[in-house]
């Protein structure tokens, strides 16, 4: 059985908490990297994308916490709300080495099957296990900093564009690789106006991100609703100047494009 999160909220990122933490009460998410049961005491060392903290459980946890404890999986997906406490036994090979969670909320979130190598070792297992599983190898820790490390490149990139006043331009981009535009000529047609919604490549006829705040979620949602009032020829002032028969939508993580032709 799985167990809702509501009333829970994460305190913050596994590996983020350290001696100074200790008394405080925090709540963590992730998967369960491993589980020791020794009886009376159960470990279970937590994984998120930022490292390894671990669960404590003893004799005086509730029995019913306890019980869930004692079955969870590997790649479980659980939460846990507990008390920071120094440990006895320290590891010194991670940040959280020096503390652990003693818990007294603990709840099982998702469910896993026995996963098909061991996630921290999935370097040894052959590429053609890898690839066909890649969900799972992508939570290796090796792969796991080299998707973070690449998102903040991309992030300085971006906030030193966004600071000199530049223009993103991938759905310019996306418009010749899909072939609406040809291609290494896009930039003509947007500084003849042929991108407008007037124009005969529309682009974004709705304003895009910009009209929306860019509010991802909320503006890709408009997106869709306007492609279809354009296909139906019921966009008012913003129609194009003809009905489309198709409609072409560039998603990435919430937010669209929209090209009509």
């Amino acid at each position: 059985m799985t167990n809702s999160i509501k009333g829970m909220k994460r305190t913050d990122y596994c590996a983020k908490f350290d001696i100074s933490n200790v008394g405080q009460t925090i709540t963590v998410f992730g998967w369960v990297q491993r589980q020791r049961d020794l009886g009376n005491l159960i470990f279970i060392d937590l994984r998120d994308r930022t490292g390894i903290i671990q669960l404590s459980f003893n004799d005086q946890t509730d029995r019913a916490i306890f019980a869930d404890a004692q079955s969870v999986r590997s790649e479980y997906v659980v939460a846990a709300t507990g008390v920071v406490a120094e440990r006895e036994s320290k590891n010194k090979d991670i940040p959280t080495g020096e503390i652990e969670v003693i818990v007294n909320d603990f709840r099982i979130v998702s469910k896993a099957k026995t996963p098909p190598f061991e996630i921290e070792k999935s370097e040894k297992v052959g590429d053609e296990t890898t690839l066909k599983y890649r969900y799972l190898n992508l939570r290796n820790e090796k792969l796991t900093k080299n998707i973070l490390m690449r998102h903040e490149i991309a992030k300085i990139a971006r906030e030193f564009f966004y600071a000199n006043d530049f223009i993103i331009t991938s759905h310019l981009v996306a418009a010749e690789i899909a072939g609406y535009l040809p291609y290494g000529e896009g930039w003509k047609y947007i500084c003849e106006g042929r991108t407008a919604y007037d124009g005969d490549k529309p682009i974004n006829t709705n304003g895009g991100r910009t009209s929306f705040g860019h509010a991802h979620a909320a503006s890709g949602l408009a997106d869709l609703y306007e492609a279809v009032k354009q296909m139906r020829g019921e966009a008012g002032e913003g129609q194009v100047k003809f009905t489309p028969k198709t409609t072409m939508l560039r998603g990435y993580g919430g937010a669209q494009n929209i090209c009509t032709y």
